[in-house]
């Protein structure tokens, strides 16, 4: 017999209260005091925060600090929304989710305690969605940056673009599909809601939504490294091996992401939703974690170089004490303020050394401890250096 639409309250009352699952053979269910995964989410929060927040705030500062230039309209920026949505929406949720009592049997909750784990589900699944799709461009746009000469139209350049161009996409529709999936939307989680309509089993999106992901993930990871151990020219074994290692550390968020189908399919085998997503999420975390690390990794042994060479309280004083000058006054010196590159001017033809350089990969990465002195343009002992000319990696194969 059909539910009357909509439902008399009386009767949705009765509804919220009965249990939102049948218990399995021999199970008795347990509405007092029942398991749950409360005391390992709070855990789970406060180590992710801990890594994405010093991952990206590490990054930052010395691309502020130490560096000179923050690509606030490029990928830097779209870091650091990325992680504003992360820190923001994403821990709040999983804390409020904690304090309902994340990862308890379904068959141990009513009707009323599921929908309210429902809500804050899909509100989580939006934030993810949309810190996943800042986190991803920026991650495409410093793989484009680093790895495509300017002026390049190689295939990696089409490949990256596209990949830039499908992820937006594809996140973008995946927002949509979380919002839209139901209407009323609310009927996404409460099955009290009889009127109205959804379109197709949002599990199954999820499920093929991730495998999406993982697939993406595997294509920036795989293609990274095929550009960069194709490098020739002046790009030694060793360099190429330091790049090679920075990108590939892009591997954990692929773990983290094969993980989460794996949790997403038992849970729609076994239909105890609340307890297996509250498994999947942890590991939405802890990729979107791995990714604003993966994303930061290369700033850090310029970072640590920075922060060792001198007492850490001297350098804070310095940092905090000192001024930085107008950019303006950087238009005559065409160098950043460390990890100077001697490249002549194009003035000049001739190129002193084979050297490959990019802002994060030769400063920061391979003369990470290089000084001013030993880097910078200018006159010193009535010889007069030439004026660096900054270049990427792939750039400096053209030249070599």
């Amino acid at each position: 017999m059909p539910l009357p639409t909509p439902l008399p309250p009386a009767l949705r009352e009765k509804i919220l209260d009965s249990p939102a699952l049948a218990p399995p053979p021999g199970v008795i269910p347990n509405f007092t005091n029942p398991s749950n995964l409360e005391i390992e989410t709070y855990g789970m929060v406060a180590a992710f925060m801990v890594l994405g927040t010093t991952s990206v705030g590490v990054r930052l500062w010395t691309k502020w600090r130490v560096v000179g230039r923050v690509k606030w309209w490029g990928e830097d920026g779209m870091l650091f929304i990325s992680w504003l949505i992360y820190t923001g929406m994403l821990m709040p949720l999983a804390i409020i989710s904690a304090k309902i009592g994340a990862g308890t049997h379904q068959w141990n909750l009513t009707v009323r305690q599921a929908v309210e784990q429902g809500y804050y589900y899909n509100i989580g699944s939006l934030a993810y969605i949309l810190s996943m799709l800042f986190l991803k461009t920026a991650i495409l746009l410093q793989c484009i940056r680093v790895l495509v000469p300017t002026g390049t139209r190689n295939a990696a350049f089409y490949l990256y673009h596209a990949l830039l161009a499908a992820n937006i996409i594809f996140y973008i529709v995946s927002a949509f599909i979380e919002l839209f999936s139901c209407s009323p939307r609310a009927k996404l989680w409460d099955p009290t809601i009889v009127e109205g309509k959804c379109v197709g089993d949002i599990t199954a999106k999820r499920v093929v939504s991730g495998v999406i992901n993982m697939l993406t993930d595997f294509v920036v990871l795989v293609l990274a490294q095929k550009v960069v151990w194709g490098l020739g020219g002046g790009v030694g074994g060793k360099r190429r091996g330091r790049l090679s290692g920075v990108f590939f550390v892009g591997a954990l968020p692929c773990i983290c992401s094969i993980v989460e189908i794996y949790y997403h399919h038992r849970g729609a085998i076994h239909g105890d939703k609340t307890h297996w997503v509250s498994l999947i999420a942890p590991w939405g975390f802890a990729e979107l974690a791995f990714g604003h690390f993966a994303a930061s990794v290369v700033v850090m042994p310029r970072f640590f170089k920075y922060l060792f060479d001198k007492p850490f309280f001297v350098r804070l004083s310095e940092s905090l004490s000192s001024r930085r000058k107008d950019s303006s006054e950087g238009d005559d010196k065409r160098w950043s303020r460390v990890g100077r590159v001697r490249i002549e001017s194009p003035k000049r033809a001739e190129v002193r050394r084979p050297v490959v350089t990019d802002v994060e990969y030769e400063e920061l990465v391979v003369n990470g401890g290089m000084s001013e002195r030993e880097w910078g343009g200018g006159v010193e002992d009535g010889v007069t250096r030439p004026e660096p000319v900054f270049i990427t990696v792939a750039d400096a194969m053209r030249t070599v």
